[in-house]
């Protein structure tokens, strides 16, 4: 009985410590490169400064996204914070986030990135890249399901 649960053990641990979320995937070269971060004080820092912008009407969860931008081997933060404009209006303040000793400062907005569902953010020295879905030619308003993929210059 104690071989049984021992090995239980040790294989609810090996599963815990494989599948960490917000685990670094790839290669070890990519995450020699990167300074481990703790991501949920990272999304409390980013919503901290969403709720003082956006107030009530910010609709939560922040999409937040990490990654080093600037080189220095930290991770940086890339967000979209959707909040109410009225009836049935919604905005979208995206905004990028340096890594200032282990918390999250706002470095600026991006204007001219849209759409809806953020994915597939990947960081590099000086650009983001991230796809969204935005409306096709046929879509409701509603419901977008074209991807476009954005190229944020974080400079």
């Amino acid at each position: 009985m104690r071989g049984v649960v021992l090995a239980l053990s040790v294989f609810a641990f090996a599963a815990a410590a494989c599948g960490q979320a917000g685990a670094p995937s790839g290669s070890t070269e990519a995450s020699a490169q990167t300074v481990a971060a703790d991501p949920t004080a990272f999304d409390e820092q980013i919503t901290a400064w969403a709720r003082a912008r956006h107030g009530a009407n910010l609709f939560e969860p922040v999409n937040t996204f990490y990654g080093d931008f600037n080189g220095d081997g930290a991770e940086d933060g890339l967000a979209f914070a959707y909040f109410a404009l009225g009836g049935s209006s919604a905005g979208l303040n995206v905004a990028l986030f340096r890594n200032e000793g282990g918390h999250m400062v706002h470095h600026r907005d991006i204007e001219d990135v849209f759409g809806m569902e953020p994915r597939d953010a990947v960081f590099s020295e000086g650009s983001v890249q991230v796809t969204t879905l935005t409306l096709g030619p046929n879509d409701p308003r509603c419901c977008p399901t074209q991807p476009r993929e954005w190229t944020i210059s974080t400079d």
